[in-house]
């Protein structure tokens, strides 16, 4: 969302926002217009996806070093393995994107374990290894070449982003037209994340 909020309030001008950031878990939503990740169901939302999760492996042009991309999976195993620590089970680490993609590692993983995304990516950014990235998070650092995609692997879920409002506001209006703007970004998002991927 932060790239696209100048693009937001030119096409909502009247409109006052209030961004709120954080980790709700499985409790009560508070917002008018929620960006959430899951499966879509949650109690009196109304849910529509804009980002289905992908994710697949990416490193700084640094750590590539003479390495050409796309590597094996065993290369990729070699690390280290910036992993996000996630007590609950709700995202991929490698353990578990290895399972997805039917990869079992002949040892000990080498990981690095970092317990806020934000963190990971920065260690990703300077070169201290390889992480995980979702399809549509890290597009800015793709696009430039401060990340790279290196391996045609990506694990898929039937899990995603979904933008939800409450269903007692199903006739507000405001809250319709700011759905779809987002509901329209983010078919942008999913065409511009394909580029990156090629090889």
């Amino acid at each position: 969302l932060v790239p696209r909020l100048t693009a937001l309030r030119s096409a909502f001008p009247d409109f006052e926002f209030s961004l709120m950031t954080g980790d709700q878990g499985s409790g009560e939503i508070l917002s008018d217009i929620d960006i959430r990740f899951g499966d879509g169901n949650w109690p009196g939302r109304q849910s529509h996806i804009i980002l289905s999760e992908t994710v697949f492996a990416v490193c700084s042009p640094l750590f590539l070093a003479s390495r050409t991309a796309p590597l094996e999976i065993a290369t990729i195993l070699e690390g280290p393995l910036l992993d996000l620590s996630d007590p609950l089970n709700r995202w991929y680490r490698w353990s578990t994107w290895l399972a997805a993609l039917k990869q079992a590692p002949a040892g000990k993983l080498n990981t690095l374990e970092f317990d806020s995304y934000s963190t990971l990516v920065s260690a990703a950014l300077a070169g201290h290894g390889i992480a995980l990235c979702w399809s549509g998070i890290l597009d800015q650092y793709l696009e430039t070449g401060s990340l790279l995609r290196i391996s045609e692997h990506a694990a898929k879920s039937h899990r995603g982003y979904y933008v939800t409002t409450p269903m007692s506001t199903s006739r507000n209006a405001k809250l319709a037209r700011v759905t779809s703007w987002l509901i329209k970004e983010s078919v942008t998002c999913d065409a511009s994340s394909g580029a990156e991927q090629q090889f």
